[in-house]
Formats: structure tokens, sequence, C-alpha cells
């Protein structure tokens, strides 16, 4: 992230050579027939730092130099977005000696930094600041390096109305195929499978507008979590298709099979009667036992084709027609396994959601880290 901070940069040291050979003090709004200190912004991409349009420079009778500029400084800060939009971001803005080492010069902060409050448009910068320092070693040598900690809140107001609120909804939305008739398995995968496609609309949305990063982020978390609910309720009416699928096959065959014992009973009975003479014999002359056999073996086969023949017409027909598969699932199914199965789905699901969306809203921003910062923010502020 880059972000422009204007400020006032001032310096205080001490110049003997500039002492006792002024009996007052002198002040300039030019800088550039004085000694200033090379001071630079480590971590800027661009600054005003050195340019002599917005300075003054003050000198005193004892050699103390007091000089001010305006600057503006055109920074970059390494975002950690594991918490977004829930994140607070640390930002440093680091000054140092460009040439000078601690040989010659010694950095320090004399006084605590202060921030204007301010509400932009994604965050909200508070008014303290934390300053610290450190030492770091060159090839020219050791370099005191400063550095003034900024805190910016993320406001998370947009995010959640634009994303969270409306992924919320598209899950409640996804409960309503848990109350549709088991046999409207059509219209149930179809809202299901149009509440996905918004779902992964949303997620490349979110992450269009961020940097691309290899982890989670916290919006990606909650949203993918809609999504998988979604998900679970297209399942739920896929499983009840296929159980739906497997108890009319199993009624059809039944049906289907109680056609046949009549079917083959009745044939049976036409084939000995005609074929039979009192004595034993048939009328060509050949053993009965051996016509009988034969002719009662071709017409099993016969009907044993037929009957799967019917089956499969019978069955495509009985799935096409809707008032005869919702009479036989309300006589056979009512209270079976369609019924228990979508009792549970309204029950677990909902309440498995609702739960995971208060843990989520406690973890992201009632959390130690979100505590810790605030704890910072209030010893700044005292």
């Amino acid at each position: 992230m880059e972000f422009t901070v204007r400020c006032y940069i001032i310096h205080e040291w001490l110049d003997q050579r500039l002492a006792r050979k002024n009996h007052h003090t002198v002040i300039r709004t030019d800088a550039s027939n004085f000694w200033v200190p090379d001071t630079y912004c480590l971590n800027c991409r661009k600054t005003t730092i050195g340019e002599n349009s917005r300075q003054l420079i003050r000198v005193d009778e004892d050699g103390s130099t007091y000089l001010s500029q305006l600057s503006q400084l055109y920074a970059s800060c390494i975002m950690n977005l594991e918490r977004f939009p829930f994140d607070v971001q640390t930002c440093k803005i680091q000054f140092g000696s460009y040439s000078l080492n601690n040989s010659y010069i010694n950095l320090y902060w004399s006084k605590e930094v202060t921030l204007e409050h301010m509400v932009l448009d994604q965050f909200t910068v508070r008014n303290r600041s934390k300053t610290t320092s450190r030492i770091v070693t060159y090839q020219q040598g050791n370099f005191t390096v400063l550095e003034a900690e900024l805190y910016f809140e993320r406001q998370m107001g947009f995010y959640v109305m634009q994303f969270m609120v409306p992924s919320i909804c598209l899950v409640f939305l996804s409960w309503i195929t848990l109350f549709m008739s088991p046999e409207d398995v059509g219209n149930r995968v179809a809202i299901g499978v149009t509440l996905i496609l918004t779902m992964i609309f949303m997620l490349g949305y979110v992450n269009n507008n961020l940097p691309k990063v290899a982890y989670v982020k916290a919006i990606d978390l909650f949203l993918l979590v809609s999504l998988i609910m979604i998900i679970v309720s297209v399942l739920e009416s896929a499983v009840l298709y296929w159980i739906q699928h497997k108890e009319i096959k199993k009624i059809m065959k039944k049906s289907q099979k109680k056609d046949l014992e009549s079917s083959l009973s009745r044939i049976t009975s036409e084939l000995c009667i005609p074929m039979l003479e009192p004595n034993g014999n048939n009328t060509n002359g050949h053993t009965n036992g051996h016509t009988y056999g034969h002719n009662l073996d071709v017409h099993h086969a016969e009907i044993a084709h037929r009957y799967e023949t019917n089956l499969n017409d019978n069955f495509t027909q009985f799935m096409e027609d809707k008032a005869i598969k919702r009479m036989v699932l309300k006589d056979h199914l009512s209270m079976g396994k369609l019924s228990k199965i979508d009792l549970v789905a309204r029950a677990v699901l909902p309440m498995s959601y609702i739960l995971y969306t208060f843990l989520y809203l406690y973890i992201y921003i009632e959390s130690p880290v979100r505590k810790k910062f605030e704890t910072v923010f209030a010893d700044l502020d005292h």
C-alpha cells in the first residue's frame, strides 16, 4: 500500500560555529546558506524533504538551530491482509541520515509525533503514533534510523454491507429449497446452482480489487463457508433425488413382478391345455414333457424380455409424470427417508451457519489481537 503524508519535519541541533557571532536571533525562510542535516525517508518513493520552497530556519545566540520544513511523503507499507476487512495496519515512516554516520551526527526523537485524527474513505488514522530508533550497519559505518509507526484502522462498513450481508442473504435463500417438495428436484437444483454462481462472482469481485496474496483473507473465509453451505443444500437435493429414484424403481419392480407372475401362470395354463391329450401324448406324437418344456422356456424368455422393456418404458413415463410420482411418494415416502433428511437439514444447516457467523464475528472483531491494538492506542492517548 502507498500512502501520502503531509507533515512538518522539524530538526533541532546545536551548531557551535554560529554561537557568539550573532547578538540576536536570526530567522530566515531560505536555509541554503546554512548547514542542515541530510535527512531522507528510507521507505518513501518520493519526498519533498530538502526543497527550499517551504522552510523556516531560526538561529539563536548560543548556536541553537531550529529548522522546520513542510514536506510531503509518498511512503509505502507492506500490508497484512489475513484479517481483512477487520484489520488494523501498522505502517512505518523511517528517517535517517544519507551520508553522515553516527560518528558525525546522532539522530533521536526529542518529542512524540503528533498526528491529526483523520477519517478517510477506508481507514481511520489514529492521532497518536509510536516512535522508535534502531542502529543499522552499512559499509560506511553505523547509521541511526528513526521510525514512526502510524496505525490505520480499516472501516469495515463497506465490505460488511456489500459482501457479507448479501452472502448471508444468499445462504438464507438456499434454505428455501429445504421446504420445497422432494420430487421437485429440478427447481431445487436450479436455485442452488444460481446461488453458487452468484457467490463465485462475489469472491472474484472482492479479490480483483485487492493485492494478489497467497493466503486466505478473513472475508474469503466467510464467503467460502457461505458457498459451502449453498453447495451442501444442492447436494442434499441430489441425495434426495438419488433416494427417490431408488425407491421409485423398487416400487415399480414390485408392481411389475406381480404382473409377471400373473402372466406366467396364465401362459402356462394356455400352453398345457391345447397340447395335451387324455392319454398324455400330444397331437404330433412327441412326448409332452419335451414339447411343454421347450415352449415354456421360449415363452418365459419372451415374458422376461417384455418385462424388462415394459419396466424401462413405464419407469421413464412414471418419472416424467409428476402427478403419479407425487401420489406414490405421498403414499410410500411421506414419513420415510426423504422427509427425515429434509427435517434434519432444516435444523442442522441453519443452526450450524448461524453458530459459525457468531463465532466468526467474535474471533475477528473481539479478538485478542484487536484488543491489543486498542490497548496500545489507549496508552498512546495517555
